[in-house]
Order: C-alpha cells, then sequence, then structure tokens
C-alpha cells in the first residue's frame, strides 16, 4: 500500500453565524482515508473545525494569524462535507486535503512540535523527527492579514495547496498553505522555507503520518468490490481488513 492524495481543495469561509460545509475533495472518502484541515483568519480560529471527532494538531490562538489544524481518519459512515466555524465580521481560509494509504489503527507518526513563527514572506516550519518509513510529512503555514499566494514550496515537496479570503486585503485577510513529502527512512526531517507573494506576521509548524502496514491497518477499496479473493483480506464496507 502507498500513500494517495484522493482530493485537494481550497475554500473561503464567508462571515456570518454558524458554520459552512466544506465539501471533502475526491468524492465520499473511503473507510480509513486520512483527512487533514487547515484553517487561517485574522481572528482567533481556537475551535474552527465543528465536525466531530477531529483531532486538533494545532489550536493556536490569537489572531497574528488565527491558526487551526486538525485531521480525522474516516470510519465506515465516512463524511462528505468538513463544518468550519464562521466569524461574525472575518472571513477565514481553509485548505483541506484527502490521502490513502495511512494506518488507519495508528495514524500519527509525530505529533506538531511547538510552531514557529515570525514576520516576513517566508513561512519557516519547524524541524520533525519521524518515527516510521515512509512517513507522510505536512508542512502547514498561515500568514496573517494578507491576501496571498505561495510563489515556491518547501524544497522536495509537492501536492501543494494554498487558499486565501479572496479580498485582496493587506490587512483582514488570510493565507493558509500545505505540502507534503514522504520520508523513506525515520530521521529528523527539516522543510525549507516557503516564499509568498507578500510579507506579514506568520506560523508554521509541521506534522506526519504513519503508512499502512499489512496486518496492522485498512487499505482502501475504492470499487468496494465484496468477496475479495485474496488469501489474507477480507472485505469490510470500503475497505479491506487484514485478518490474521
Amino acid at each position: 500500500m502507498a500513500w494517495n492524495l484522493e482530493g485537494t481543495t481550497s475554500a473561503i469561509i464567508t462571515a456570518g453565524t454558524g458554520s459552512q460545509n466544506v465539501t471533502l475533495p475526491g468524492g465520499t472518502p473511503s473507510e480509513g482515508d486520512l483527512v487533514i484541515v487547515a484553517v487561517a483568519g485574522d481572528i482567533n480560529c481556537t475551535g474552527s473545525i465543528t465536525t466531530a471527532d477531529y483531532t486538533l494538531a494545532d489550536n493556536g490562538t490569537g489572531a497574528n494569524p488565527g491558526a487551526h489544524v486538525g485531521y480525522k481518519v474516516m470510519t465506515s459512515s465516512p463524511d462528505t462535507v468538513v463544518a468550519i466555524a464562521r466569524d461574525a465580521t472575518i472571513l477565514k481560509s481553509v485548505v483541506v486535503q484527502v490521502w490513502s494509504g495511512g494506518n488507519a489503527a495508528s495514524i500519527l507518526d509525530q505529533s506538531m512540535p511547538t510552531a514557529a513563527t515570525g514576520t516576513s514572506a517566508n513561512p519557516n516550519c519547524p524541524s520533525i523527527v519521524t518515527q516510521y518509513a515512509n512517513a507522510l510529512v505536512f508542512a502547514i503555514a498561515h500568514l496573517d492579514d494578507d491576501d496571498s499566494t505561495v510563489s515556491v514550496y518547501p524544497t522536495g515537496y509537492s501536492n501543494g495547496q494554498s487558499g486565501n479570503t479572496g479580498q485582496s486585503e493587506t490587512s483582514v485577510g488570510s493565507t493558509v498553505a500545505l505540502c507534503s513529502k514522504i520520508v523513506a527512512s525515520p530521521g529528523t526531517e527539516d522543510p525549507s522555507a516557503y516564499t509568498m507573494s507578500s510579507s506579514d506576521a506568520w506560523r508554521a509548524n509541521t506534522i506526519s503520518f504513519r503508512i499502512y502496514v499489512s496486518g496492522t491497518a485498512f487499505e482502501r477499496n475504492p470499487a468496494n468490490v465484496e468477496g475479495i479473493t485474496d488469501s489474507v483480506v477480507r472485505v469490510v464496507g470500503h475497505a479491506r481488513y487484514i485478518s490474521s
């Protein structure tokens, strides 16, 4: 089993009350898929993800910038949307990705260290020490005030996704971006800096997830094939479960 990006998207959370649904990209996820969500805003973004059962990797307080990151492994009744809390006056920017190939039974490889912060056009995520082979490492950046774009992602990282509030703002906008890298051998991984089209206060962090290992978790079966004949697997819902 290998890591595979099933879908990626960005969204603008409009001002108002309640929550706004963002459709998960790539169609309905399969059981065992990993969903990662990052939110930025010129507002305290604590508690931005209101859909149940997300693990909050970064629930940073403050508005310089507001930052929020969560992840969730899909169950046999997978979500089709993720709900993001609105603010009364300030828009938020969101990026969402869905990945298959993770170790659903124990998805986290290494939690986020203390976030890096600064003021520049170059958010620089902190280093992380991966624990398992072929860990999927995400470098995630939040930029305050500015509706910016990413001109350069960290070296060796791919599958970049960015989003902003679409206002062409330099005072109440925000930008959020993530990208990823599969690290073959456990050890220290230190992403290089992003380059964005504008400079402001930023917050950046890093997190890694475990790949599927035979006998430990779910393997994606997007075709939902029943009665699969592999001698080591049996079909359960949307996934193949390794039976010992």
